[in-house]
């Protein structure tokens, strides 16, 4: 989730690595809905894929699929 973060910012703050990012990405946790209102299949395809002609890149290769559900059903459960 660090590696999140970076890009998604944190509870309350903006990230500041992603200043620069069109479109901005979205918070992953509260109070903002973020990511944690996808669907978690959609949530997971985009973290196994990425998502094209942006900054999220795909975890494919750094995370095994038992992760990336992991990951996926986090977000999904976080409100």
């Amino acid at each position: 989730m660090q590696t999140c973060a970076g890009s998604h910012g944190k509870l309350d703050q903006e990230s500041s690595g992603a200043k620069g990012f069109y479109p901005p990405p979205p918070h992953l946790l509260p109070p903002s809905a973020g990511v944690t209102d996808d669907p978690v299949g959609a949530t997971h395809w985009v973290v196994k894929n990425g998502v094209r002609f942006s900054a999220m890149p795909s975890f494919n290769q750094r995370l095994s699929d038992s992760e990336i559900w992991q990951v996926s059903l986090l977000l999904l459960n976080t409100d």
